[in-house]
């Protein structure tokens, strides 16, 4: 499980390499990543969603509440990542 904690893996910029590396290692590890989604460019979201890991998208409210809570971020662009994800084959929950 990566968590957050520490700041968004997504924002990592060899975040996508490190996955990469687990499942090298491991091809039936099993990957939790949490995110509130906001990073990174659509192939991105598309690349991440190839590697089968399973992606937790915190969202704090709908469109007109969100941004109280998760600042500097916008509501349709996590949506919109959260959907490619998925449409490229990645698991995601909304939590």
């Amino acid at each position: 499980m990566i968590n957050g904690n520490f700041g968004d893996f997504t924002a990592n910029l060899e975040s996508l390499d490190i996955i990469k590396y687990f499942i090298s290692h491991n091809n039936e590890i099993n990957i939790d990543i949490s995110t509130n989604g906001s990073a990174r460019n659509k192939e991105y979201w598309q690349r991440l969603g190839r590697t089968g890991v399973q992606t937790y998208f915190c969202l704090d409210g709908l469109a007109d509440t969100h941004g109280l809570y998760r600042q500097d971020t916008v509501f349709e662009n996590i949506i919109e990542n959260a959907q490619i994800f998925s449409e490229a084959g990645g698991k995601s929950i909304w939590q």
